[in-house]
């Protein structure tokens, strides 16, 4: 009788668990790659555009002074004659 009881309780327990995790690896790391990359290729796009819409600016405000220039230089050489 307290056979059948040592049996009934060895197989109530829980089984073991045999899961051996490998830290640093997980099936996200290929998304983690992939999207740190497309960020630094934003960040790195988003800074080309800033200079370079910084640049068309002081090309614009360039070629206002020196129409600017022009006309004052025109308006001095007719008041001189």
């Amino acid at each position: 009788m307290f056979t059948t009881t040592t049996t009934v309780a060895k197989s109530m327990r829980k089984p073991k668990n045999n899961v051996h995790y490998i830290s640093g690896l997980n099936s996200f790391s290929g998304l983690k790659a992939h999207n740190a990359v497309a960020l630094l290729v934003f960040l790195s796009v988003r800074a080309i555009l800033c200079q370079d819409s910084i640049m068309n600016g002081l090309t614009l405000i360039g070629v206002a002074v020196g129409f600017v220039l022009l006309r004052i230089e025109a308006s001095v050489e007719e008041s001189a004659e």
